[in-house]
Parts: structure tokens; C-alpha cells; sequence
């Protein structure tokens, strides 16, 4: 009976053993789940470590875009740089040339480009029909970029369905400008008032068959401000005002600062901005039609299989987070999509309200009929 009992007690203590050790020179396996996980944040922090010290490795980005002036890319360019020590080199053209170059570089193999920064109807029509754009949202890392409530409307700045292009800015459109001397306060109410006897030969309209203040003018009477019939109607009561076709924003803006045209009509807002901060005797009267809500060249893009990967993810969340936001707002002269950014510097009457509209994709792409449109009406006036 004793032997049997010391038998019975070395075996239990053996396997008392082999559970706590496991086999000789093997370490016990511990329960799953009891290691301390790390929280989403600090998944995202070694997440956006990794992300800089891979790009930085990179040493260097490329842009590819639309001009702008060079001061607000000096800005831009420097402060990325200075932050993360990688150098961004910028390529720009005119939309289709930018377009053509990226399509000639895929066909022959070459990913040059990183990511893009254009105006939205460039990039429904000529760049993303290339299918070279890839979804933004897998790039997103930064918990300040992903969270829905650090934008308005609660959503992430995405223009368009397949999320392939964020909007980082947006400003209201008045589109018309009058010269304040000339024109007297609550005469223009409406863009109807326009087509009085006194303003024939005196109007100023940025030119409406291609791309820029008037031709996003013309199609947002068509689609928003008073639909297609009344429109074209509208519009060709206009042709008949005999308004002088211009696409020198500079020189419109100056002619009505001057006193030479009492107004003018889709003056892309920078160059009208200038005029305003400088004191000149032009203002943008508030209609009954709404108003617009554009978001610039504020749009910012990735492009498949580019040279700098890791630099792509990094400019994408940086643009993104409240820090490179606050920066490309106060470039632009515009108001920031984020809510926690303020509208510094810019002209009250500039930031969107409710009332207005904010265009999107399905806009853009409508463009191209929308100018072949207003070609048609304003032919005899073309030069």
C-alpha cells in the first residue's frame, strides 16, 4: 500500500511538472489574451513611427499638379520639409498636359508621380479616367485624420464615391463682382438684374467654354441656381447684352477696380481677393440665386505603384492632420474643412453656409457639356 502511494504522488508531481514547464528546454505556453494588448492609438502612433523613418529612408516625393503661385508653394514645400527632412519635388502643367504626361509614363512602365494636387473638374476629367488613382482610405493612419468629427458634416473630405480624392479646403463662390462706385448698393438682387437695358455692353464674363471661374459659373445656373430651361434662357438674354468675353482674371478684376466695367461675372476668387485686402472700391453682393462652394485646387490625390510609397502615405496624412491643414488653409487663403482649424484670415464672406452649395463629382464631370453648351450660345462673342 505505501509503495503504491509514493508511486501514485511521484506521478501526479511529474505531471504537475510537465504542465508548469512544459517539455525539457521548452517554455510554458501562456493563456492568450492575458498579455496586455496596445490600444488603437498606440497602434496608430507605431504605426505613423514606422511610416516617417521608412520615408524619410525614401528621402524624397513627387507631386504632381496644376500651377500655383510660387509663394503658396514655397510655403507648402518648405514646412513639409523642414518637418520631416524629405525633399518634394513638383511637376506642373495645365490639366490635359498633366494628364497626357501621366498616361505616357504608365504606358512606358515609369510610376514618377506620388501624389497630386488639382482642381476638381481636372481630376474627374482628365486624371482619374486614366485609372491610376488608388483609394485613400487604407492610406489614412493618423486618428485625428480618420475621425469623422474632426470635419464638417461629420464626414471625411472625400469628393467623390470611390474615394480616391480629398478635398482639403473650400470657399464660397460669389461669382459676380461690382465696382461699388458705380454700382449702387441693392441694385443687382438677382443675376436677372442683370440683363437690365443700362448694363448692355458693360459686363465683364469670364469666359464659359473652358475650364475656370466662368465655366463653373454657367453650369451651376444650370444645374442648381435655376435649372436647365430656365437657364439657357437666362443665358442667351445675356449673349444679348453683348458682355465682353475675358479669360485674364487679372485684367477683369483690375477694369472693374478701375472703374472701366461696373462688373464683372466668374472671376476666379484669388485674384479678386487681392483687390479686397488692398482696399479697392469692389465688393460681391450677396443674390437670391445661391451661391457655390467650391473646393479649389485644395484636392489631394495617391497614384498606384508610385516611387515613394511611404512618402505618399506620409504627405496624404500630414496634408490631412490638423497641422498641415492649418499650413495649406492659410497658403490658399481659404477655409479649412476641418473643424478644428480656424478660418484665419479669410473673408467672412467667403466661408460656406448652409445655404450654399458644395459641387461634387457628378458636377465636374458634366463640365464638358456645360462648356460645349455655352459655346453654342456665346459664339458670336468669342474671339
Amino acid at each position: 500500500m505505501k509503495q503504491g502511494m509514493v508511486l501514485f504522488i511521484l506521478i501526479v508531481a511529474w505531471l504537475l511538472g510537465a504542465a508548469s514547464c512544459g517539455e525539457k528546454g521548452t517554455p510554458a505556453v501562456s493563456t492568450p489574451g492575458t498579455q496586455p494588448q496596445p490600444t488603437p492609438a498606440a497602434r496608430a502612433a507605431q504605426g505613423w513611427e514606422g511610416v516617417v523613418a521608412a520615408a524619410q529612408k525614401e528621402g524624397k516625393l513627387m507631386l504632381y499638379g496644376t500651377p500655383i503661385m510660387p509663394a503658396r508653394r514655397e510655403a507648402i514645400f518648405t514646412a513639409f520639409k523642414e518637418r520631416y527632412g524629405i525633399d518634394l519635388e513638383f511637376t506642373t502643367a495645365l490639366g490635359p498636359e498633366i494628364a497626357e504626361r501621366l498616361s505616357r509614363e504608365s504606358r512606358t512602365g515609369l510610376n514618377i508621380a506620388d501624389v497630386g494636387m488639382s482642381g476638381p473638374t481636372t481630376i474627374a476629367t482628365a486624371i482619374k479616367p486614366l485609372g491610376l488613382l488608388e483609394t485613400l482610405e487604407p492610406l489614412l493612419i493618423l486618428p485625428e485624420v480618420t475621425d469623422p468629427s474632426k470635419w464638417h458634416g461629420g464626414k471625411l473630405p472625400f469628393h467623390d464615391r470611390e474615394r480616391q480624392v480629398a478635398s482639403l479646403a473650400w470657399f464660397l463662390s460669389p461669382s459676380l463682382t461690382v465696382n461699388t462706385e458705380l454700382v449702387k448698393s441693392g441694385e443687382v438682387k438677382s443675376y436677372d438684374d442683370l440683363l437690365a437695358p443700362k448694363w448692355k455692353g458693360q459686363i465683364l464674363l469670364n469666359d464659359p467654354t473652358v475650364g475656370g471661374g466662368g465655366g463653373v459659373w454657367f453650369g451651376f445656373i444650370m444645374t442648381h441656381a435655376m435649372g436647365t430651361e430656365k437657364g439657357v434662357a437666362f443665358m442667351r438674354t445675356l449673349a444679348r447684352q453683348e458682355p465682353i468675353v475675358s479669360r485674364d482674371h487679372r485684367q477683369m478684376i483690375e477694369w472693374v477696380a478701375k472703374g472701366k466695367n461696373p462688373l464683372a461675372i466668374g472671376i476666379n476668387q484669388e485674384p479678386v481677393n487681392e483687390f479686397l485686402k488692398a482696399g479697392a472700391p469692389v465688393s460681391q453682393p450677396r443674390l437670391k440665386e445661391p451661391f457655390h462652394v467650391t473646393v479649389g485646387s485644395t484636392n489631394v490625390v495617391a497614384f498606384k505603384n508610385s516611387s515613394h510609397p511611404n512618402a505618399k502615405k506620409l504627405f496624404v496624412n500630414w496634408a490631412l492632420s490638423k497641422e498641415g491643414n492649418s499650413l495649406i488653409s492659410r497658403a490658399y487663403g481659404i477655409a479649412s474643412r476641418r473643424v478644428d482649424v480656424p478660418p484665419e484670415g479669410v473673408d467672412p464672406a467667403l466661408i460656406p453656409t448652409p445655404q450654399d452649395i458644395l459641387l461634387d463629382e457628378d458636377f465636374d464631370k458634366a463640365q464638358s457639356e456645360h462648356q460645349k453648351l455655352a459655346r453654342e450660345i456665346f459664339a458670336a462673342l468669342l474671339k
